[in-house]
């Protein structure tokens, strides 16, 4: 850019990122106190894994991948325990598939990340085939995963998965008008 300002956001939206980033660590202070204090209630813990995710977001705007990755380990950690804890929880999977499809740095456990998330999702369509959240999350999944493909130069893999995207979204707005 010119004016040697180069990817630096205007103040307004760095003002509304800190007060961002104070009201998620403030919400996770409030949350760890909670499942400290009732450590079976999943909703917390739930609610938890979603404020790491947040967190994802917050450090991609702040340029810091560090913290993307630890956050992102966190979730996936809190998620894992409590669908090892209730294997049959169809909304613990599904969170846990949301989060492993969290693009974080483009490393190539990405990849992993989101293969595992795509398997997870197609298990929950397959028991639950009406629910649309289940096949918009597969959707978007599918997405992640072209863009993922095309950055790396497999063009023809990424314009293929694309295409299936599409189709998906399209069926899945034909069966859910």
């Amino acid at each position: 850019a010119e004016g040697g300002q180069g990817n630096v956001p205007p103040p307004g939206t760095a003002v509304r990122m800190k007060r961002e980033v104070d009201a998620n660590r403030e919400a996770r202070k409030i949350l760890t106190e909670l499942v400290a204090e009732n450590p079976e209630t999943e909703a917390y813990q739930i609610t938890l894994a979603q404020n790491y995710r947040d967190e994802i977001r917050i450090s991609r705007f702040l340029r810091d991948p560090t913290q993307g990755e630890k956050a992102i380990a966190e979730a996936i950690k809190i998620l894992q325990n409590l669908k090892r804890k209730n294997p049959d929880s169809l909304l613990i999977q599904y969170q846990l598939a949301e989060t492993l499809g969290t693009p974080v740095t483009g490393r190539p456990i990405e990849y992993q990340r989101l293969n595992e998330a795509l398997d997870i999702c197609d298990r929950l369509i397959q028991s639950q085939p009406n629910i649309p959240e289940y096949r918009a999350l597969r959707g978007s999944l599918l997405v992640r995963q072209a863009a993922m493909r095309f950055g790396n130069g497999r063009k023809d893999e990424a314009e293929k998965i694309l295409l299936e995207a599409l189709e998906y979204q399209k069926s899945l707005a034909d069966q859910f008008p």
